[in-house]
C-alpha cells in the first residue's frame, strides 16, 4: 500500500512539472524531494558555457552577483562535501534525489570554484539548503570576483572531473546548469547570457517563507494536541522511534520549550530529558520524528508559525517539511496546512522561582523553615550548612518534604540553607539564607547573664540590659579605623575607569568585560556589496543594527584588515538582514534598496581590576542601645537591686513591725551567733552542696518574689549574718567565687 502511494506520489509530481514549466513557475511542491535552486541571490552569468580559456569544451558558467564585490553562494540542495582541491575547488553532491529544472529527480553534483577562503569547509561536511557555505573570489586563475560553476548529473564519480580534449578539466556526467537549477520568484535577475532560465516560487520550497517564527517565551512548559485527533503529542516509554498521538499516561505529554537564539525551540520532554526529534536527520515524508538525546543537531531544533488562533505549525530548522500526525504516529511531512499539521499549544505551571524563610530556633525551641513558590510545589528538598561565617559545610540534607512549612531541631550555632522546590517536572532552587541558632543564656561571675538571644521572660522592668553590636562588611578596604581587617574572603573584578567603545574586537577577561554591542556599516556606490571597512572613507550614509534582531549566520576576516571581522546578518525568520535604512536597519541618514548583508561590529567594553576582598568587623563596647543595623547583636543583662529603706526600729523596746521587699530578716529563735555550719553550708541557697552563681542568682529571684521562701534555705541565703536577707548577700557570695573576699 506504501508502495503504490509513493509511486501515484512521483507520477502526480511529474504531471505537475509537466503543467506548469511552460509557463516558467512552478508553483507546487513534489512530495519527499528539494527543488535544486540557483546558489546566488542575484543571477548574473559574466561567461557562458563553451566560452574560451578555462571554459573551452565545458558546460560551465561563471556567476557573480550585482557587482564587482563580493557576494555570498547558498548550498542549492542539502548536501554533503565530497572533494576539496587546492582549497579553492568545492564538491557538494545532494544527500537525496532533486528535482532538477528539466524535470527530471536525481541525485545532482556541483563543482564551485574560486572562495579564497574555505577554511570553514571539509571533507563529509553536511550543508542544509540555503546555508551559506561558498563565496565569490579570485582564488586561482581568476581576473574579478566570480564563481565558476559547473553542474553533475548523479552522484560523485571518481576524482569528480576529467581533462578534455582542449585541455579544460570539467566535471563528468556534465548538464546545463540552466537545465538544472531554479530560480527563486526572489531572484534578482542581471544577465542571463540568453538561457532560457525556469522559475519555482519560493513559497513552494519553503512553504513557510516570509513568515516569523512565533516567540512564544524562553523557557516554558506545557502540552500540545493535535487539532485533528484531539490527543495529545506524547513520549512513549523513551521511544526513540516515535512521539505518539495516544492515550495519556503519567506525564508523558508534559514537554520543556527552551528557545535558542535563533528563535527555535528545543522541546524537552519531562520523563527521560530527550529532545523531540526527527529521526536520522531525515528529511523527507514519512521519516520518523521520536525522542533522542539532546545534540545540538538541527534535527531537534523547531520553528513554531502560528497559523490561526491557538493553532501552530511545528517546522524542523532541518528542512522545510512540517510536524505531522498520520495514523497516531507523528512523523514529518510536506506542509498542507490541514488539521493533521496543526496543534494547539497549553503552557502548564512551573516552579520557576523558590524562596525560603528561616525563623531561628533556639537551645529550648525548633528552627522554622518556610518555603515559598511562584507555583505550587509538592516536593521540596532542603539542605542545611554549618559552620562559621565564610567557612560552611554541609550538616544535613531533608528531601521529600511535602508541607510549605517545616521545623527541625538544631544546636547552637551559625548556619546557611537553600531549598529546592518541584512539581515533578520543574523545580527552582532558593538562594542561600543565613541564620543563627542561640545557645542557652551563660551566668557569669561579673553579676551579668550573657546571651545571643533576649528571651521574652528578661523584661527592661526588671533587668538592666545591655547591647553588643556586631557589625561585618566585606570589602576591599576598612570602612573605617575602626573595623578590624579579618580572613580573606575572595577575589573579585570591579570596573576600573570608563568604559569605551572599540571597532575592532577584543578578547574579554576578566580584567575586560564586553558591555554591550550593535552592528554596522557604511553604504555607498563606492563601497559595493560587501560594504568593507577600507572603502568607508567615501560613503553615502552609516547603518546600524541592534544585536538582539539579528542572528549571524556566517563571519569572515575582512579582506582589507585582517583586525577586523565581517558578519553575515539574518532577521530571526532567515531572512538576510540587508543594509535597506528605509525599511529594515536602525539607520535614517539617507536611503536605497538592498544592497549588503555584511556588517562590522562596535563593541563596549568596562576594563576591571583584580581586587581582594577581606571581612572586617566592628565590635561596640557594650551599650544600653541596640542598633538594628548591626550584622550582629549580643546580650547581657541582671536583675535591678530593689530599693532599700531603712528598716531598724525607732524605739529599741518596739519590734519593727514591717520588712521591706528588698529584704527579709532571719529567724533568730532559739537565738545563735552564728549557725551551725554541719546543718548547711553558708551561701548554698539552692542546697546543692555547692557554692556558684546559681546561689547569688537564687537571692535575687526571692528578692525579686519570683520565688518563695520554701524554694531557698534562708539561713544559708543570710551569707554575711546580718539576720537578713538582701542584694548584699548576692554580692557578697559573687565576690567569694570571684576571690574577691
Amino acid at each position: 500500500m506504501k508502495k503504490t502511494k509513493r509511486v501515484l506520489s512521483i507520477i502526480l509530481t511529474l504531471a505537475t512539472l509537466v503543467s506548469v514549466l511552460s509557463i516558467g513557475i512552478v508553483s507546487a511542491k513534489a512530495n519527499n524531494y528539494e527543488y535544486a535552486m540557483f546558489p546566488m541571490t542575484t543571477l548574473n552569468v559574466t561567461q557562458g558555457v563553451g566560452g574560451s580559456y578555462s571554459h573551452a569544451g565545458t558546460l560551465a558558467i561563471d556567476i557573480a552577483g550585482k557587482d564587482g564585490g563580493i557576494e555570498s553562494a547558498y548550498a542549492p540542495f542539502t548536501g554533503t562535501i565530497r572533494q576539496i582541491y587546492k582549497g579553492y575547488h568545492v564538491w557538494l553532491e545532494s544527500s537525496n534525489p532533486v528535482i532538477w529544472a528539466d524535470g527530471t529527480i536525481d541525485y545532482m553534483t556541483i563543482l564551485v570554484v574560486h572562495d579564497n577562503d574555505t577554511s570553514d569547509l571539509y571533507k563529509g561536511k553536511v550543508i542544509k539548503q540555503g546555508e551559506r557555505f561558498f563565496e565569490e573570489g579570485t582564488a586561482g586563475r581568476a581576473d574579478g570576483n566570480h564563481i565558476h560553476l559547473e553542474v553533475s548529473k548523479g552522484k560523485m564519480t571518481g576524482s569528480g572531473w576529467h581533462e578534455n580534449q582542449y585541455g579544460t578539466w570539467t566535471v563528468n556526467n556534465p548538464v546545463n546548469p540552466f537545465d538544472a537549477l531554479f530560480l527563486s520568484d526572489t531572484t534578482i535577475v542581471k544577465n542571463t547570457k540568453g538561457y532560457n532560465w525556469r522559475y519555482v516560487s519560493q513559497s513552494v520550497v519553503n512553504p513557510f517563507y516570509g513568515k516569523t517564527p512565533e516567540n512564544l517565551g524562553n523557557d516554558f512548559y506545557a502540552h500540545f494536541n493535535n487539532i485533528g485527533t484531539y490527543k495529545y503529542v506524547v513520549n512513549n516509554n523513551q521511544n526513540t522511534e516515535t512521539a505518539g498521538a495516544v492515550n495519556v499516561q503519567g506525564m508523558s505529554h508534559y514537554w520543556h520549550f527552551v528557545r535558542q537564539s535563533d528563535g527555535s525551540y528545543v522541546i524537552y520532554s519531562v520523563t527521560d530529558g530527550n529532545a523531540l526529534d526527527v529521526s536520522g536527520a531525515g528529511t523527507t515524508d514519512g521519516t520518523n520524528v521520536g525522542t533522542y538525546p539532546y545534540w545540538e543537531h538541527d534535527a531537534q531544533k523547531w520553528f513554531i508559525y502560528k497559523i490561526a488562533d491557538n493553532q501552530y505549525a511545528f517546522k524542523p530548522k532541518l528542512c522545510n517539511l512540517a510536524l505531522n500526525v498520520s495514523n497516531s504516529n507523528v512523523n514529518i511531512y510536506t506542509y498542507s496546512g490541514t488539521s493533521a499539521q496543526l496543534f494547539e499549544i497549553t503552557t502548564i505551571p512551573s516552579v520557576t522561582s523558590a524562596e525560603i524563610k528561616a525563623t531561628a530556633g533556639d537551645y529550648k525551641t525548633h528552627t522554622k523553615f518556610e518555603f515559598i513558590t511562584d507555583s505550587p510545589a509538592y516536593d521540596y528538598t532542603l539542605e542545611i550548612y554549618s559552620g562559621t561565617k565564610g567557612n560552611v559545610s554541609l550538616y544535613k540534607t531533608i528531601s521529600q518534604i511535602t508541607d510549605e512549612i517545616y521545623y527541625c531541631e538544631l544546636p547552637a550555632g551559625y548556619y546557611e540553607t537553600t531549598v529546592t522546590a518541584s512539581n515533578g517536572y520543574s523545580s527552582a532552587k532558593s538562594k542561600t539564607v543565613a541564620f543563627k541558632v542561640a545557645g542557652a543564656p551563660v551566668e557569669n561571675a561579673d553579676g551579668w547573664t550573657y546571651s545571643e538571644k533576649l528571651y521574652n521572660d528578661v523584661t527592661s522592668d526588671k533587668y538592666e540590659i545591655q547591647y553588643k553590636n556586631t557589625y561585618d562588611v566585606v570589602a576591599s578596604v576598612a570602612p573605617d579605623e575602626s573595623y578590624v581587617k579579618g580572613e580573606f574572603v575572595k577575589t573579585d573584578y570591579v570596573n576600573s575607569g570608563e568604559p569605551y567603545w572599540s571597532t575592532i574586537e577584543l578578547p574579554t577577561s576578566d580584567t575586560l568585560a564586553l558591555v554591550t554591542y550593535y552592528y554596522y556599516h557604511y553604504c555607498g556606490g563606492s563601497t559595493g556589496n560587501n560594504a568593507n571597512f577600507a572603502a568607508t572613507g567615501s560613503y553615502v550614509h552609516y547603518d546600524s543594527i541592534s544585536a538582539d534582531k539579528v542572528n549571524v549566520y556566517a563571519s569572515k576576516t575582512d579582506y582589507d584588515d585582517s583586525r577586523y571581522t565581517y558578519y553575515h546578518l539574518k532577521y530571526k525568520d532567515g531572512s538576510d538582514a540587508y543594509c535597506n535604512s528605509n525599511t529594515t536597519c536602525d539607520g535614517s541618514n539617507g536611503t536605497h534598496g538592498n544592497r549588503s548583508c555584511y556588517w562590522y561590529k562596535n563593541s563596549q567594553y568596562q576594563p576591571k581590576a583584580a581586587t581582594d576582598l577581606y571581612r572586617f568587623t566592628k565590635v561596640s563596647d557594650w551599650q544600653s542601645q541596640k542598633d538594628d543595623n548591626a550584622t550582629e547583636v549580643s546580650y547581657r543583662y541582671k536583675l535591678k537591686e530593689a530599693p532599700t529603706t531603712p528598716t531598724e526600729p525607732q524605739n529599741p523596746t518596739v519590734p519593727a513591725t514591717s520588712t521591706t521587699p528588698a529584704e527579709t530578716t532571719v529567724p533568730t529563735t532559739p537565738p545563735v551567733t552564728e549557725p551551725d555550719s554541719n546543718l548547711f553550708m553558708r551561701g548554698d541557697v539552692n542546697n546543692d552542696g555547692k557554692l556558684n552563681i546559681r546561689d547569688a542568682t537564687l537571692i535575687q529571684k526571692y528578692i525579686a518574689k519570683m520565688v518563695t521562701a520554701s524554694d531557698i534555705n534562708l539561713l544559708a541565703a543570710d551569707f554575711n549574718l546580718d539576720s537578713r536577707i538582701n542584694i548584699k548577700d548576692a554580692t557578697n557570695i559573687q565576690k567569694t567565687i570571684a576571690g574577691i573576699i
